[in-house]
This record gives C-alpha cells, sequence and structure tokens, in this order.
C-alpha cells in the first residue's frame, strides 16, 4: 500500500525507516472507502429480536443531516501484527492480506520530519506559548483546576467509556492472542446471508441437550478449555494488579479470517466488582418481575426471560423505534444500564472491539453518530457504545438452544458477557456446531461472534446452579435505514433514480463480500 504526500512523493509505511508526519485525514480515507457500501441500502424484514417496539415517533421538526465538512473523530490506525499464520499449510491470499494491511498502516509519528524538510515547520510548531509569556495568577488557578477536571473526567471514561487511543500495550495483547489462533475447517465467504446482504438467513434448529464430553467425542470437534492467565504486571501498578488478566484466542478461518474471539476477561478484580455485582444485580431485580408465556418461551430457549432494550427497525415499520417493556421491565432495565459494573462491562466490550477489530469499530462508531443524529428521538443505553442494543438473559437458568440470530447484523460481531455461580467445566460452554467447537464460557468471560451467522448455544449446567448472560448487538435494519438515506427501502426506490437503481442492484450483490473485510485477517 503507498501513501502520496502533499509534496508527491511516494512511500510505503513498511519499508521507510523514519517516520514522517503526513497531511492526511485519514477519517476522509475511511469515508471514501465505505462510500460505495454505504451510499445505497436494500430491503427485507430485518431486526434483530422478536421484541416488539415502541409506536415510530418523528419529530416535529426534523433534523437535517451533519454538514459534509465535520470530520470523525477517527482513531489512528493499528500497526500491522508480526506474527506467523496459525497454520502454514493455509496461507491468507493475497486479496485478503491486503485488506488486513489497509485496516493496520502504523499511524505517522508526531516527531520531525527529517525526510520532508518543506514540512519541518509543520511539524516542529510550539503545542504552547513561549517561555517568557509568563501566565497570570489566574490563569495558574485554572490550570489546576482543569487538571483536577481532567484526572475525573479520564476516571469516568475508564468506566464508562469506549477507547479513544491506541496504545502499545494493545499491540503486545493482538501479538499475544494472534499466536494463539485456532483454525478450524470453515470458509467465512461460505456462511449463510439472506439476499439483503443486511441479515443472516433464519434456521428451524433442533433442541441439543448433549453435554461437551459428548460433543466432542465426536469425529473432528475440539473442546477449548477457559484462556490462561496472562502475567501483566508493569511498573506502576499497585500490588495485586494485573496478575490474572486472560488472553484472548482468536478463532480464524481455513483461510486465516478472524471470525470468534474468546476475549476472557480483563483482570483479577474483575469477578468482584463486575461479573460478581452483576449477576447479583440481574438476580434480585428480575425475581420481582412476572414474565409474559412469551418472554418466558422463545427460540433462544425456554423457562428464561429475555428482556430487550435499545433500538431497532424493520418488521413493517416505517420508522426506526425503541422496545416496549411495561413499567416495571423498564425501571429494571434502566437500574441495570446506570449500574457501575454494567457500565464498566460495556466499556470493556467496546475496548476489546476497539483493539483487535478497528475497522469493525469505526464503521459501527461512524453508523451510530450518523443515526442518533439524525433521529434523536431513539434512547441510547450507554452515551457511547457502539451497538445499538442489549439484551439481558435473567435466568435462573439462561441456557439457550442452538439458533441463529439472523435479524442481526451479519458481519458484526456480538459480544456475549456470561454470569452466574455456576461451574463452567461442567456446563454453560458454549457450543459452535458449524465449527464444531464447544468453548468453555466462565462467569465474567466475554466471547465475540458473528450471532447472524454462526449457530450458536449452550451446554446444559448443573442442577440448583444459576447462570445469566448479556449481549449487545446492532440490528441490521438500522444499517440499512443509514444507508438508504434514513428512509425506507420502499421509499428510497420510489424516488431513486434508473443509475441509482442500477448502483442499488450491484451493492446488493456485493455487499457480503464488501462485508468479509471487516473479519480482520491473521497472517
Amino acid at each position: 500500500m503507498v501513501r502520496t504526500t502533499r509534496s508527491g512523493a511516494e512511500f510505503s509505511p513498511y519499508e521507510l525507516g523514519t517516520p514522517i508526519q503526513c497531511d492526511v485525514d485519514v477519517a476522509d480515507l475511511l469515508r471514501l472507502r465505505y462510500a460505495e457500501l454505504d451510499a445505497q441500502g436494500d430491503g427485507g424484514d430485518v431486526i434483530d429480536s422478536d421484541h416488539a417496539l415502541e409506536a415510530p415517533i418523528r419529530p416535529a421538526c426534523t433534523p437535517t443531516k451533519p454538514p459534509n465538512n465535520v470530520k470523525a473523530q477517527m482513531q489512528p490506525p493499528l500497526p500491522r501484527p508480526q506474527v506467523s499464520p496459525p497454520h502454514p499449510s493455509a496461507p491468507a491470499s493475497k486479496s485478503h492480506q491486503q485488506n488486513f494491511a489497509s485496516a493496520a498502516c502504523p499511524a505517522p509519528s508526531q516527531s520531525q520530519c527529517p525526510a520532508f524538510p518543506e514540512m519541518a515547520s509543520e511539524c516542529t510548531a510550539p503545542l504552547h506559548p513561549p517561555q517568557n509569556s509568563a501566565p497570570s495568577t489566574a490563569m495558574h488557578r485554572n490550570a489546576r483546576q482543569s487538571g483536577s477536571h481532567g484526572r475525573r473526567k479520564r476516571k469516568r471514561e475508564l468506566s464508562t467509556h469506549i477507547p479513544t487511543v491506541e496504545k502499545p500495550v494493545h499491540a503486545k495483547h493482538r501479538a499475544h492472542a494472534y499466536a494463539q489462533a485456532i483454525q478450524v475447517d470453515l470458509d467465512a465467504a461460505m456462511l449463510p446471508v439472506n439476499s439483503t446482504g443486511f441479515g443472516g438467513q433464519n434456521q428451524v434448529l433442533a433442541c441439543d441437550r448433549r453435554d461437551a464430553e459428548t460433543l466432542c467425542s465426536q469425529p473432528g470437534w475440539c473442546y477449548i478449555p477457559s484462556p490462561p492467565a496472562v502475567p501483566t504486571n508493569t511498573a506502576g501498578q499497585n500490588k495485586g494488579d494485573g496478575v490474572t488478566t486472560t488472553g484472548a484466542i482468536p478463532i480464524v478461518d481455513r483461510h486465516g479470517r478472524m471470525v470468534v474471539l474468546i476475549a476472557g476477561s480483563p483482570q483479577m478484580h474483575w469477578q468482584s466488582e463486575v461479573a460478581e455485582p452483576l449477576a447479583e444485580a440481574i438476580a434480585a431485580g428480575s425475581s420481582h418481575l412476572k414474565f409474559s408465556s412469551e418472554k418466558l418461551y422463545h427460540k433462544r430457549g425456554d423457562g428464561f426471560a429475555a428482556l430487550a432494550s435499545g433500538p431497532s427497525h424493520g418488521g413493517g415499520e416505517s420508522f426506526p423505534g425503541n422496545r416496549v417493556l411495561s413499567p416495571s421491565e423498564r425501571s429494571f432495565m434502566d437500574m441495570l444500564l446506570e449500574h457501575p459494573a454494567m457500565q464498566r462491562a460495556s466499556g470493556f466490550m467496546n475496548q476489546i472491539l476497539h483493539t483487535y477489530n478497528p475497522l469493525m469499530y469505526e464503521d459501527y462508531r461512524l453508523h451510530q453518530e450518523e443515526l442518533h443524529v439524525k433521529e434523536p428521538h431513539l434512547r441510547r443505553n450507554f452515551p457511547n457504545s457502539i451497538w445499538s442494543s442489549l439484551t439481558v438473559n435473567c435466568g435462573p437458568q439462561s441456557v439457550t438452544n442452538p439458533h441463529v440470530d439472523g435479524r442481526n447484523r451479519p458481519d458484526g460481531w456480538c459480544p456475549v458477557l456470561s454470569l452466574g455461580p455456576f461451574n463452567h467445566r461442567l456446563g454453560g460452554q458454549l457450543v459452535l456446531p458449524d465449527l464444531k467447537l464447544a468453548i468453555e464460557f466462565p462467569p465474567g468471560c466475554v466471547i465475540f461472534l458473528p450471532s447472524a451467522l454462526l449457530v450458536h448455544y449452550n451446554c446444559p449446567i448443573q442442577e440448583g446452579e444459576r447462570r445469566y448472560s448479556i449481549t449487545q448487538y446492532t440490528a441490521g435494519g438500522l444499517f440499512r435505514w443509514v444507508a438508504n438515506g434514513f428512509q425506507t427501502q420502499e421509499a428510497f426506490l420510489a424516488r431513486a433514480t434508473a443509475a441509482e437503481k442500477k448502483k442499488w442492484r450491484l451493492n446488493r450483490a456485493t455487499r457480503w463480500e464488501h462485508g468479509l473485510r471487516f473479519f480482520p485477517v491473521i497472517v
């Protein structure tokens, strides 16, 4: 991949030894890269769950689209991992390597630019006032106050927000994870996507109550234990912190595409500060609710309630809407969404996606910004989460049947958090029959998977044990709504010109092919 600077010089970021800074807006490059995919949309009954939506409400004054000159605050690209393929016998194709390289080019340094003298004035411009300009007493006081405010702001972001800056430790995490990658006999390009490209194909599947040992006794099946602890003690950390961080394990197809990520849990205090309080909050709050039979018996399982919160679209609605919940259910969900442990868990999910799949993270983030600027009546679960919706399986034994969530975005990862007091070695494993895998899923662990494409379910847990789970996702219908110019498929086609309809048909035929680029390729 070759970049060209304002002076016309060309260089390869993997061949030039001196770090330089270029006058290039990466956000503009990303928008150009996605222009063909995001310009048009497609029809189809695409929503992300079976929960009802509130009656669509359009604001009295429809907001206009943001001006074109407003640039997204894109994160710097990630460095290219220098690791070996998980299996030398199945190397990735050149096209896949190029796709991954384009998402993993190293960001230019903020230092001086000796290779381009004409840009030296821009690179070496002072960032602070000259030393001879003595600040006033008020400026000193404001500086102290701003520092205090900044520390509080950073503390809030660590507990509730998505990451904003690529750190060197992220590259170390990726390198360690890529070395642990497990390859399966699957081609992600052959996974079943519906004709619109905005969802998977719904399937009618039989219930399977076999335990992991029985499943893995079949030919070709594999059992994956929970990720091992990774030492992370560094200078400046408190004693006892960071010694039990679990390492991530990618699951890749035969071409090296990462389709599943076993993220594990972040550190030793995660159980006591997040997993256990969150399980207790779900158990205590849901015990006072009376659920209808529709919420207790559904395609994902029987005997446990599933409550969803967040906006969705599809199923014939004219506009996106918020899910309908009873007053008691809404109160429970609001309590859970405001719980510090839930906010911290959501922040961890966002951080993991940002670290291991920055291209998907940025696409989701841009979609969220566009959607909520244009549709302010939609309620967000978290102020800064890139996923629109959240489902809580309230237990007490949340053990799902084989199913696919075909109405979710097909090329998107959905994080699933396992909770509750149960023995994860005897039950509760995540089963992926398409990959012939049974994965240990201990309480507090997070696993990312394309839930619209892969059949998934849980092994039964032991009698008397309790298990809960939380999943975040975004409906493919919401992406379709934005791609259609914030209108339905029928409205778009009724107003489209012949050229626009021709481009729409081309996008429909190639949408899944373009969507494959959101699965990082490990080379």
